[in-house]
């Protein structure tokens, strides 16, 4: 299967942030993944306020484990969409709460 490069998409760009500490070997992996989200919220908002001021954006999508970018977003005030994933089994319990 053909799979095209990200260099066929030039309007996607990934932007690197810095890295941050180790968390703590003890934490479960999920704890660490978000310790790791939390404290790379000041980079996300500092990187966000740049891409702010040089161009038009209209809404950030994130990932819900990625909710700390909320509170950037809002303060610039950009759209905020939530990105969930989920077999179709999961549709009837989402639609009934």
């Amino acid at each position: 299967m053909d799979r095209p490069s990200i260099d066929a998409y030039p309007s996607i760009t990934f932007l690197r942030l810095p890295p941050t500490p180790p968390s703590s070997p003890a934490a479960s992996v999920l704890a660490n993944c978000f310790t790791s989200v939390k404290t790379s919220a000041p980079n996300t908002a500092a990187a966000l306020a740049k891409i702010f001021h040089s161009a038009v954006v209209k809404a950030l999508v994130i990932d819900l484990l990625c909710a700390s970018a909320m509170e950037a977003a809002s303060s610039l005030r950009i759209l905020v969409y939530y990105f969930f994933t989920s077999g179709a089994a999961f549709l009837p319990v989402a639609a009934a709460g």
